[in-house]
């Protein structure tokens, strides 16, 4: 697991701030269904949970404060997550799919958020995560070239940045539903029994009553 920075002072307010506003964010998209459309509720709690991402988790071990690089990328999320957010009408009620050409514009920002999630997973996953992405985008562009059975057709790079960035079939996918409406609230109801002394109270009634058994409190 990626090493976090000892946060302190204002920034440590800034990500409990943050934090709440995502957690407050995900309990009103479950309670209340995404009203303000799924797509535009992905990108919001995507961007909340990226600019999270880069101030907790530093891109190199030995980083303890926010620098230069961790502002750049949080930016860039925000550009890149903002275009979705305040263009979603025109995303979801005119744009065609497949139909509307690609945007120079969309190409470009859509290339920054595949970098910047990119980014994000080599903090905290690793970089053999994000080594195997970027393996298939470019299976994805290039499959053409392989022998069969691994052979395909091809896309174009239009076409990926329209599926990854554009639509709800790709960086805004299915992952990030169940992440909103099962993951996210699990972890969060776990932490709080933690906080509140709930799942310590469990385990020592295990104890009691099973420590001295074959299998202890496993049972």
């Amino acid at each position: 697991m990626a090493e976090e920075r000892k946060l302190e002072g204002r920034i440590k307010t800034v990500v409990e701030l943050l934090a709440l506003i995502t957690t407050v964010f995900a309990l009103y998209v479950i309670i209340l269904g995404p009203l303000l459309g799924y797509l535009r509720c992905a990108a919001i709690f995507m961007m909340l949970t990226l600019v999270l991402t880069f101030i907790i988790y530093p891109g190199k071990s030995g980083w303890e404060k926010v620098n230069f690089s961790d502002i750049l990328f949080i930016v860039l999320t925000l550009v890149s997550m903002g275009y979705i957010i305040f263009n979603y009408d025109y995303l979801a009620l005119v744009r065609i799919e497949d139909v509307t050409p690609v945007t120079t514009q969309e190409i470009v920002l859509g290339t920054i958020a595949l970098l910047v999630i990119l980014e994000a997973s080599r903090r905290v996953v690793g970089l053999p995560m994000a080594i195997i992405a970027v393996i298939l985008i470019l299976y994805t562009m290039f499959g053409q070239y392989l022998p069969p059975p691994f052979s395909h057709p091809g896309f174009s790079y239009d076409w990926v940045i329209e599926k990854q960035y554009l639509t709800s079939r790709g960086i805004f996918g299915l992952p990030v539903s169940v992440v909103i409406s099962l993951a996210y609230t699990f972890v969060l109801y776990g932490v709080a029994m933690s906080e509140m002394g709930v799942i310590k109270s469990f385990l020592d009634f295990a104890y009691r009553i099973f420590g001295k058994s074959r299998g202890a409190p496993a049972k």
